[in-house]
């Protein structure tokens, strides 16, 4: 093929260049080794004391790394398998952070969803990604049992918004949500499953699967479900190529700062 495009590059500009052959936990994994105590996540839920005291917690690199490993082994024994489509439908948290490179740790691929969906957006979601796992905060419970018996979903992960928290904190957090926000009544069901839970109860994995660099890793909705416009798919090294080009400080740091603009959520990356 004539790359006719070339004449355009100003002087100077290489027509190609030398690409890492990693995945975005490959980054993940050569942070944590690296900066094991720099932070990875600022979780901010509200500040207090006139701006003095944090409602929250900061989570390292070494940490985050021991929770997606954990998240993914859990995702692994519950039947989720490489290729498989697993829905993240969090908002700006730490939590989101974990599903993401969890799914991402045994090859399956990330369908962004926005957490205010209504159940019909949901629904088409679900049916046109072919996802059966779901992620998702407790408030948003009775949406998705909506789409039970309507779709393929088979599993759902509910994150409460005090998870990965630490005491006293977590316990602060708790209490307050009780009383001013109270989250609704989710059954006890097989198919119903607690994020922090499946921290505590899942050893890290040891790379059940081979993820390669240009895999499909993520299919992102680019408008509202309502308006029945497909997902469009992306590969690992297409997101990692286009945060560490130039890059001017740690590369994991600019996957998580720009993916929020690139996938509609933010998350929480703070500099040593």
């Amino acid at each position: 093929m004539d790359r006719i495009w070339l004449k355009s590059y100003e002087e100077g500009i290489p027509p190609t260049l030398s690409y890492p052959d990693k995945t975005l936990n490959g980054l993940l994994q050569d942070s944590a080794r690296a900066h094991p105590r720099r932070i990875a996540t600022n979780y901010v839920l509200k500040y207090v004391a006139k701006d003095k005291v944090v409602i929250g917690g900061q989570i390292t690199y070494q940490k985050l790394e021991r929770y997606v490993a954990s998240f993914a082994s859990a995702l692994h024994q519950l039947g989720v398998k490489q290729g498989d489509r697993v829905i993240v439908n969090l908002p700006n948290t730490p939590h989101y952070v974990i599903a993401f490179f969890g799914a991402l740790r045994i090859g399956a691929i990330v369908v962004n969803s926005n957490p205010l969906y209504t159940a019909a957006e949901l629904k088409h979601q679900i049916d046109d990604s072919g996802a059966e796992t779901i992620v998702t905060l407790d408030r948003n419970w009775p949406r998705v049992n909506e789409c039970f018996g309507q779709t393929n979903l088979k599993r759902v992960i509910i994150v409460r918004l005090y998870d990965t928290l630490r005491a006293p904190m977590k316990r602060l957090v708790m209490e307050n949500f009780r009383k001013s926000d109270p989250p609704p009544d989710i059954p006890l069901a097989r198919s119903i499953y607690y994020f922090q839970g499946l921290l505590d109860t899942h050893e890290p994995d040891n790379e059940p699967v081979t993820v390669k660099p240009d895999g499909s890793f993520l299919l992102q909705h680019l408008e509202s479900p309502a308006d029945h416009l497909p997902g469009c798919s992306h590969e690992s090294c297409h997101l990692l190529l286009s945060e560490l080009l130039p890059q001017a400080e740690s590369p994991l740091a600019i996957v998580f700062r720009n993916l929020q603009q690139k996938l509609g959520h933010a998350t929480g990356y703070a500099p040593e």
